[in-house]
């Protein structure tokens, strides 16, 4: 009998020390909201990719690399790093989540944009802790004007943006970053210029947190959904923003909310163009006269 239990005790330590050592694997990059949520669903899928020009050293599924585009077809989180002459597509089902860990990168697309999300769920941008992360593309894209994607950052579903790290958009063609549903901020220090709008989220843009730096040739902040009720909104309730635009800060079709942050906009026009409705908390907007 005392043998029996000498065996269980023993067969408990070992399951206990596996359990352990896969949940440092699985936490060992920084994971966000919505990334937590897909590394348990997926923790099959942990993928590691190093960038090295036009290469990519791939440890891990769902990723592939073919005539200088980096395909995300899986749900998952992805950690990407190094420096990358291409572009990056994440192409998934309808029903996945994908999470793209940026811990150290530096992409340029020439004639795309440097992140293009076809189809998904949801995707999240998480900057890494401490890390420096910047984005270009180039002055014309390998599409007619108008056709998609149309920013350096381009989404046709959901988008946010998280994590603690730096993020430069230097976007050259059109759009800094822009989604055809809602784009979310909630972290990070962002720096991003655009010859046309610097943040575009056609359903709406949700910002609750981060230090953001924009600089844009038309609107700074953009939401322009006229046609679906409760969409075509800004609603601003976290962080630190700097806007310098041409023509309006911040552009909605349906609302705008502001409150418990801390904005300055120089606007070549209005600095909130909305026909719809307006709250902004008092003290918000610092320049306001």
């Amino acid at each position: 009998m005392r043998y029996l239990k000498l065996i269980a005790v023993m067969l408990f330590a070992v399951l206990l020390c596996a359990c352990s050592k896969g949940d440092k694997e699985r936490t060992e990059y920084p994971i966000g909201e919505l990334g937590t949520q897909i590394a348990e669903n997926s923790s099959e899928i942990n993928t590691k990719i190093l960038l090295d020009a036009s290469l990519a050293e791939i440890n891990g599924e769902g990723a592939t690399l073919e005539n200088g585009v980096l395909t995300i077809s899986k749900g998952g989180s992805y950690a990407l790093s190094g420096s990358f002459n291409g572009k990056v597509v994440v192409e998934v089902t309808k029903e996945e989540q994908v999470e793209l860990v940026l811990d150290g990168v530096s992409i340029y697309s020439e004639n795309s944009a440097a992140i293009y999300v076809k189809s998904a769920d949801k995707v999240v941008i998480n900057l890494a802790d401490e890390s420096e992360n910047i984005l270009y593309d180039g002055e014309t894209y390998a599409v007619e004007s108008g056709a998609e994607p149309s920013a350096c950052i381009y989404s046709a579903d959901d988008l946010t943006i998280c994590g603690s790290g730096t993020f430069k958009v230097n976007a050259n063609c059109r759009n800094g970053i822009q989604t055809k549903n809602d784009l979310r901020i909630k972290g990070g220090e962002l720096i991003v210029s655009a010859p046309k709008n610097a943040l575009k989220g056609k359903d709406s843009v949700q910002i609750s947190g981060g230090v953001i730096t924009v600089t844009a040739a038309t609107d700074a902040i953009k939401s322009d959904n006229e046609k679906e009720e409760d969409r075509g909104k800004v609603v601003i309730g976290g962080g630190e923003l700097n806007l310098s635009c041409q023509d309006d800060g911040i552009q909605a079709f349906r609302s705008v909310q502001i409150s418990g942050c801390s904005i300055e906009i120089d606007a070549g026009d209005k600095d909130i163009n909305c026909d719809g409705k307006v709250e902004i908390e008092e003290g918000c907007i610092l320049n306001e006269e």
